[in-house]
């Protein structure tokens, strides 16, 4: 079965208005399937992402703002899922660095983790 985009928003807008449940895109496009192909009107579907990972499709499947759809994050919480909505968050996100050849990429990732560690662990200190 093949899923366009159009109906992953749709699905997606569907289980939030529904069941209250924020589906990410890829787990959308398996429930469209499962939809799509059961002769029945239940299915059982394995969420395989968390919406944090895909704030903007949230935010365009819900038609709301960037902020409302952070806002709506299940999980706030967890220690994978906090981070990445810390990131979403900032006013000046990190963007991707192209590296030249040569360079050790190794050293670079470990200051970024090491300063973004110092942070969080400041962070946590104030409260």
């Amino acid at each position: 079965t093949t899923v366009s985009t159009s109906r992953v928003l749709e699905v997606m807008a569907d289980s939030w208005q529904n069941a209250r449940y924020l589906l990410d895109p890829h787990t959308a496009v398996g429930v469209a399937g499962a939809l799509a192909e059961s002769r029945s009107s239940e299915a059982v579907c394995m969420a395989c992402a968390h919406p944090a990972k895909f704030p903007e499709t949230v935010a365009e499947a819900l038609k709301c703002s960037l902020a409302e759809a952070l806002a709506l994050m299940p999980d706030k919480e967890h220690d994978c899922v906090g981070p990445v909505l810390e990131l979403m968050n900032m006013r000046n996100p990190p963007v991707c660095q192209q590296l030249k050849v040569g360079q050790d990429w190794t050293a670079i990732l470990r200051t970024l983790v090491e300063s973004k560690t110092a942070r969080r662990t400041r962070q946590r200190s104030r409260l």
